[in-house]
């Protein structure tokens, strides 16, 4: 059976977990971030336009999650003290929050855009027809497969932060910040 669906992997909402437990009903996977594994819709229908042309775009169920743009910057943070990152310029080892901000972010910009960003089409369009959160991933990932015709999923934690990170504390200024620049995020997960 054929399942029409495109996932659309945001970093740190649950990305990886989804795709562990969706794996084996995906035609194409691409499982490294080098190879595109966080590409967002305009450029997945850039590379696979041959596969759209066989079963139009329409025909597809694009999911995508998101996750509060505080939470999943403090997330971003948190996992780029993971050790592996030692001596990389993506580590946030030694660095306070607001240098995250101000300088990683700055650094990694591509890897910070709104959330989404990555939803929208070639065409100006929000191509997410099911929008999960990730406050509430594990029930409504299993609402859309349920919708698709595919068995529920029990998700497992992956690629979770160190367990040892330091939370940082938010002040006022980082918060409005944030909420300013990710303004297309909270009105996109307070839509209907």
């Amino acid at each position: 059976m054929t399942y029409r669906f495109i996932f659309i992997a945001n970093l740190k909402t649950g990305s990886t977990a989804i795709e562990e437990a969706i794996a084996h009903h995906a035609d194409i996977r691409l499982l490294r971030t080098e190879w595109g594994k966080h590409m967002g819709i305009g450029e997945i229908e850039s590379r696979f336009s041959w596969l759209f042309s066989e079963i139009p775009f329409d025909e597809y169920t694009v999911i995508g999650v998101t996750r509060d743009p505080i939470e999943w910057l403090i997330s971003i943070y948190r996992s780029h003290l993971d050790p592996k990152f030692d001596g990389v310029p993506v580590s946030t080892a030694g660095m306070s929050f607001d240098e995250f901000l101000d300088t990683w972010c700055e650094a990694n910009s591509v890897q910070i855009l709104p959330q989404t960003s990555r939803f929208i089409r070639s065409t100006g369009v929000n191509a997410v027809t099911r929008h999960l959160r990730y406050e509430t991933l594990a029930g409504d990932l299993n609402k859309v497969l349920q919708e698709i015709n595919l068995p529920p999923v029990t998700l497992t934690r992956a690629n979770a932060s160190p367990s040892d990170a330091p939370f940082p504390v938010i002040g006022q200024e980082a918060e409005r910040f944030i909420r300013h620049t990710y303004d297309a995020d909270y009105r996109f997960r307070e839509s209907p």
